[in-house]
């Protein structure tokens, strides 16, 4: 059996960098980088003033943080869908698309803004974690630092070393699984 941990260790990093790291509160806000967050972005933009679809799309980018860059392919599909909800107009101006909040998108945006600023507290956290998780402690940095030489491993050691150190991180593996069995 051949593991090729480089390859692994590179998904899992990809992974964890898609998702915004190890912090549930980033991996929970990457979560929100889809259309439901370019939506609720863009309502809020027109909140301000009208605009056209490219102006929206910077300024959703400026709400982000510069976290999300929406394309035109993006973002004029969901003005459509907007459009059709009843939550923008458009109008033309020297044949340019001018988008602005209706009355029932402006009540929509204000339902989104209160539910933002609203309590935030224990009993409204999606991740629903334990307090006792600590996801910068020594166990996540214990597996980052076996990552890391899993990785040089795999770059540079001999397909004996290889077996040698995938047979140790099974054996790992297994002793965990006994300190968790022991309770």
């Amino acid at each position: 059996m051949n593991i090729d941990l480089k390859a692994m260790f590179d998904s899992l990093n990809e992974n964890i960098r898609s998702l915004g790291g190890f912090s549930p509160e980033q991996v929970r806000q990457s979560g929100l980088l889809g259309d439901e967050a370019i939506r609720n972005l863009v309502l809020r933009s027109l909140k301000t003033a009208p605009k056209t679809g490219h102006e929206l799309s910077a300024a959703v980018s400026e709400l982000s943080g510069e976290r999300i860059k929406p394309t035109p392919g993006r973002i004029y599909p969901l003005l459509e869908s907007l459009l059709d909800e009843g939550l923008v107009s458009v109008s033309s101006k020297k044949d340019r698309k001018i988008y602005s909040l209706t009355e029932a998108g402006s009540e929509a945006e204000a339902k989104l803004e209160n539910e933002l600023s609203g309590d935030h507290s224990e009993t409204s956290n999606t991740w629903a974690l334990p307090k006792w998780v600590d996801v910068r402690g020594v166990v996540p940095i214990a597996a980052s630092r076996l990552a890391k030489v899993s990785l040089e491993v795999s770059q540079f050691g001999t397909k004996e070393q290889q077996e040698l150190a995938a047979a140790a991180i099974d054996d790992a593996r297994k002793r965990i699984h006994e300190i968790l069995s022991e309770k």
